[in-house]
């Protein structure tokens, strides 16, 4: 399913300054950002609608069809553009044609543009993802189990949504502060223009040109999300599992696998808005605040842009919650003693 998240984070990302040589093959956002910042001037500073209808015709015909809003959001808020087009990049979007929805990132797309290599591509970054995902989930169902017997014990066949929802807030808190780190280098990699060679290569690169912040910037917005996805993700699980097994024994793998797919499609769903948020932050070379970047994407396109993603998310999330919740109630009930 990681082709699945790369996509996603490719449709979410803050588009590059100009394609790298090393990066993807003809990437239409980034090559649509170039061109908006070195034709969209006069576009933006044209002092009649004669001249500002011009400006715009040259950039529409300049940029790649498949060009997307946030290209003109990323352009205008650029240092490259004059200060009259960056204090007003509402009116510069205003003045551009309408642009055609982005199939850019789709996988049709890649495997056209790219053929096999674009395909290949979808797994960069992987690696960071494995050695930050197992220590993280390690530490996240020890502090949640902990917190959720200290609140209410070790009574299965009984729904606790709240006491889930609160435990797994707590041990959010915890287990984003071990895998933020890994999940900037992830989307670092995934991107259809990243320069880098490798996760460590990646890893080196920015801590060396952006310093060591770099890898807890979007942790603020990580735990706005993660918090709320863990509270729905957990409540509703608890809440479904206790609902379908009807046995008072918390039910067998059906049960947990198609309560962990209910769970993660609702709470992947519902947090779209602030991962998009934080896959700005976290694939913009600009250091922004959270609330800037929502802002930024609400100017591009309201919540139709807050919600850019949400189909690959939720496909991503919906199998891969049920396997975390199937393999982790398996190894419950199996392995470990009863508590």
């Amino acid at each position: 399913m990681f082709p699945v998240d790369t996509i996603k984070t490719r449709k979410q990302a803050a588009p590059a300054p100009a394609p790298s040589p090393s990066g993807c093959m003809g990437c239409p956002e980034a090559a649509a950002a170039a061109n908006l910042r070195t034709s969209g001037l006069a576009m933006a500073g044209a002092g009649s609608a004669a001249e500002r209808t011009a400006g715009a015709a040259s950039t529409s015909s300049a940029a790649p069809k498949s060009h997307t809003l946030r290209a003109v959001s990323a352009a205008a808020a650029s240092p490259a553009w004059p200060a009259a087009a960056r204090a007003d990049p509402a009116a510069a979007r205003r003045a551009a044609p309408p642009l055609p929805a982005a199939e850019s990132a789709s996988l049709a797309a890649i495997v056209r543009r790219e053929g096999l290599r674009g395909v290949t591509r979808l797994y960069r970054g992987v690696g960071a993802a494995a050695a930050g995902a197992g220590p993280a989930h390690a530490v996240y169902f020890s502090v949640y189990e902990a917190v959720k017997d200290a609140l209410v014990g070790s009574r299965e066949g009984e729904a606790h949504p709240l006491a889930a929802a609160l435990a797994s807030s707590c041990a959010t808190v915890v287990s984003d502060g071990m895998m933020t780190p890994a999940d900037v280098v992830k989307q670092r990699m995934q991107v259809c223009h990243s320069p880098y060679r490798n996760i460590w290569d990646c890893a080196a690169r920015l801590l060396r040109t952006e310093g060591a912040a770099v890898f807890y910037r979007s942790y603020g917005t990580t735990l706005l999300m993660n918090i709320p996805f863990t509270a729905v993700n957990f409540g509703m699980y608890d809440l479904c599992k206790n609902t379908l097994a009807g046995d008072g024994q918390g039910g067998g793998v059906g049960t947990h696998v198609a309560s962990g797919a209910v769970a993660g499609g609702c709470a992947a769903a519902a947090t779209t808005p602030l991962d998009v948020v934080k896959t700005r932050l976290q694939t913009d070379t600009v250091p922004r605040k959270g609330g800037e970047v929502f802002r930024m994407v609400w100017a591009e396109g309201g919540a139709r842009a807050l919600f850019t993603g949400v189909g690959p998310r939720v496909a991503f999330h919906m199998p891969a919650v049920a396997i975390c919740w199937g393999t982790y109630e398996a190894v419950k009930k199996y392995i470990l003693p009863p508590m």
